[in-house]
């Protein structure tokens, strides 16, 4: 992990730093962060292999937290204390049993969106309502509201991307050619058939010797059985 940190550090200042990422740095506790990062907002440490928040440093700005695919379950009083101003913690696919394990998140007066996808606490009956009883200040549990229902984040996640006016855009691949294309290529099978017939009428059939009429390479040839039949004659 702390490799990493350097790797992504590129000889910038810590203390200008405002969003971390130290996916998959396979360690059993938090290595190699300096204490001076005082500008990071953003810290994920998805799949790392950690079973504990010892070696964090003090983070008092950061907002955004996502510690999913770890072996923790237990500890969350020392995140409280190094992270203040938490907002948002992703905390889904660790190993947090029971709500007593949560209960030190009551410390993050902030709280508004939490995420404790699979984990065995979920398991605990009435558990959204108890949640959301414990903590006042959330609006966002595994993305959705006190109601169950989905909160805007999913939704603008689910809903396309949107320009600087609220647009949503599509891609032409998506919605297939445009009308000027099919236009075109109208404009060009007229074309090509007038040309077909005009060859038909200006060049002569070639006869075959006994095997009946030929048309020549690129003339339509008629499909009436009449006129096959005077052909074959």
């Amino acid at each position: 992990m702390e490799a990493r940190f350097k790797v992504e550090l590129r000889e910038r200042d810590p203390a200008k730093i405002d969003q971390l990422y130290l996916d998959n740095c396979k360690s059993e506790k938090v290595e190699g962060l300096p204490e001076n990062l005082n500008s990071l907002d953003t810290l994920s440490m998805v799949n790392c292999g950690l079973k504990s928040f010892e070696g964090l440093p003090a983070l008092p700005e950061l907002v955004i937290l996502d510690i999913s695919q770890n072996q923790l379950q237990s500890g969350l009083e020392l995140l409280v204390e190094k992270c203040p101003k938490l907002e948002k913690l992703v905390l889904s696919d660790n190993k947090f049993a029971t709500l007593e394990n949560l209960e030190p998140l009551k410390g993050l007066g902030s709280l508004t969106v939490l995420d404790t996808f699979q984990n065995g606490v979920e398991e605990t009956d009435d558990y959204r309502t108890k949640v959301f009883e414990m903590f006042p200040t959330l609006k966002d549990l595994n993305g959705h509201d006190i109601n169950g229902e989905v909160t805007e984040e999913i939704e603008e996640v689910s809903g396309g991307e949107e320009d600087s006016d609220g647009d949503i855009e599509s891609s032409d691949e998506e919605d297939g050619p445009g009308l000027s294309y099919l236009q075109n290529s109208n404009i060009m099978e007229d074309e090509d058939e007038t040309e077909d017939f005009e060859a038909v009428e200006g060049d002569d059939v070639e006869q075959g010797g006994g095997d009946g009429a030929t048309t020549r390479r690129g003339v339509k040839r008629p499909h009436e059985g009449g006129d096959d039949e005077e052909s074959n004659q």
